[in-house]
C-alpha cells in the first residue's frame, strides 16, 4: 500500500513539473540574433526592425554616411537603437561590425536590416550557434524588395552585384550575380520576381550542408528554414547584398534580410522526454 501510494506522489509529481515546463521557456535561454554589416558604398539611410513573439517592437532609421567603415556604421545603428528605447528584458551589444540583439524577456527574436540604397554586397544576419543560451533551429528570408525594379548597374559604370546566400558553422555559401549577365537580357532594371527566381536557382545549385530547406517565396523573396541539427556546428544565417541602386524611402526599397529566433516546438519536447527519462530512472532505482 505504501508503495503505491509513493508511486502516485511520484507521477502527481511528474506531470506538475511537465506542465511547469511546458509553460515555461528552459532557463537561460534567449532569442538572440546578430547582424554583421559590410562597409557602405553610397550615403544613404539604413532601417533595423527587431521584434519579438510578445509583439514588442525596436525599429530605427539611421543615416549612413559615404565613407564610413563598416565598424562605424554598427555604432551608429547602435547608438539609434539605443536612443529609441530598448524593451524591457532585451539588450544590445556591439564589437567591430558585429551588432548582437539579445532577448531575454520573451525569449524570440526577429531582426531585420534593410541596407537600402548604400550598396551594401555582403550583410550577414546570424543566429549564434552552439552555445547554451540559444534554441536550435530558426528561419531566415532574403527580400529583394522594390516595387520599381532594381537597377542593373552599379551607378558608378559598371554592373550591379547581387548576392545571396547562407551561414553554417560559420562559413558562407554565397551566389553572385552581375548585372550584365545574359541572364538578364541587356536590360537595365529587373523586377523583384525575375531576381528572385535567378538568385533562388543559382543558390540552390551550390553543394549547400544538409540541414537546411530553401524556398521560393516568388516576389518575396527566397525563405531559408534551418534545422536544430546545424545549431551544433556554430553560427548560421543568412549574407546578402548589392550595389544596385534600388529605390528610395518612400517603399522602403532595398535588399532586405531577415533572421527569426524562436524556441522551437521541439525544444520543449526534448526537456520534456529528458524529464521522464530521469523520472524512469529514479523509478528503476
Amino acid at each position: 500500500m505504501r508503495t503505491r501510494n509513493t508511486m502516485s506522489l511520484r507521477a502527481a509529481t511528474a506531470l506538475i513539473a511537465l506542465a511547469s515546463l511546458a509553460s515555461t521557456p528552459l532557463a537561460a535561454q534567449a532569442g538572440e540574433a546578430t547582424l554583421r554589416f559590410d562597409a557602405p558604398k553610397r550615403a544613404g539611410t539604413v532601417r533595423v526592425f527587431f521584434t519579438d513573439l510578445a509583439g514588442e517592437t525596436l525599429s530605427a532609421n539611421v543615416p549612413i554616411a559615404a565613407g564610413m567603415t563598416a565598424a562605424q556604421k554598427r555604432t551608429a545603428i547602435q547608438n539609434a537603437i539605443v536612443a529609441a528605447g530598448l524593451p524591457a528584458g532585451w539588450n544590445v551589444a556591439g564589437a567591430a561590425n558585429s551588432l548582437t540583439i539579445t532577448n531575454n524577456q520573451n525569449l524570440s527574436m526577429v531582426a531585420n536590416f534593410n541596407p537600402r540604397n548604400t550598396g551594401e554586397l555582403a550583410d550577414r544576419a546570424v543566429i549564434p550557434g552552439n552555445r547554451p543560451t540559444t534554441f536550435p533551429g530558426g528561419r531566415g528570408k532574403m527580400d529583394p524588395h522594390a516595387p520599381m525594379g532594381m537597377s542593373l548597374s552599379n551607378g558608378t559604370g559598371g554592373p550591379a552585384i547581387f548576392n545571396a546566400g547562407v551561414i553554417v558553422g560559420g562559413v558562407d555559401y554565397m551566389y553572385s550575380i552581375a548585372g550584365d549577365d545574359p541572364a538578364f537580357g541587356g536590360s537595365s532594371m529587373v523586377d523583384e520576381l525575375t531576381l528572385t527566381n535567378l538568385l533562388f536557382s543559382g543558390l540552390t545549385s551550390l553543394s549547400l550542408p544538409s540541414g537546411l530547406t530553401l524556398s521560393n517565396a516568388g516576389s518575396a523573396g527566397i525563405d531559408v528554414n534551418f534545422d536544430p541539427s546545424i545549431w551544433s556546428q556554430g553560427d548560421y544565417g543568412i549574407v546578402w547584398g548589392t550595389d544596385s541602386i534600388t529605390g528610395n524611402l518612400a517603399d522602403d526599397s532595398g535588399f532586405r534580410g531577415t533572421v527569426t529566433a524562436v524556441p522551437t516546438p521541439g525544444a520543449i519536447a526534448l526537456g520534456a522526454t529528458a524529464m521522464l527519462m530521469a523520472i524512469r530512472r529514479r523509478r528503476a532505482g
